[in-house]
């Protein structure tokens, strides 16, 4: 019986693996792959399928994807108060995965829905305050743990933003 294995095809396997989860976890096309929507479109034209960046009247700026004029993709969104969110975009909204810093010094890093606070998520305090835990339409909801900065802790059901235990 003869137990050498021919490798060349599972290298090859392999090989073909990585490249699939490499392009499912980031690896793949990045917005910096996509063409400048200002020269493809023109700054007043229908923006698709591409990267580039506006500033809207009030002051606040976007750096990134779009599709069907509207921010969509990965982006940076940074308001004229400097709060500022890194993450998915969907039809102009929050949505998906991304980080909000506020300019108090909160922050909160986890899932979007409808440009609120959706899903698991992570929201720490300038002051030391942090509810790692669920959330609904912007408010802690659901399971989750509020530590405050001294150390106690209240871990339970969370409903629209109040401990219920």
């Amino acid at each position: 019986m003869n137990n050498k294995i021919n490798r060349s095809p599972l290298i090859a396997i392999v090989a073909v693996f990585c490249l699939i989860i490499s392009g499912c976890l980031g690896g793949g096309a990045m917005s910096q792959d996509l063409p400048d929507c200002e020269t493809l479109y023109g700054a007043m034209g229908h923006w698709t399928n591409c990267q580039g960046d506006m500033t809207t009247t009030h002051g606040d700026q976007y750096v990134g994807e779009f599709k069907d004029n509207m921010r969509s993709g990965h982006g940076t969104y940074t308001k004229s108060n400097g709060d500022q969110y890194v993450g998915e975009f969907k039809d102009n909204m929050r949505s998906g995965h991304g980080t909000y810093t506020f300019v108090s010094g909160d922050q909160y890093v986890g899932e979007y829905k409808d440009n609120m606070e959706n899903g698991q998520g992570t929201l720490t305090y300038a002051n030391g305050d942090q509810y790692v835990g669920e959330f609904k339409d912007h408010f802690f909801h659901g399971q989750g743990t509020y530590t405050y900065a001294n150390g106690d802790q209240e871990e339970g059901i969370f409903e629209e933003g109040n401990f219920i235990g």
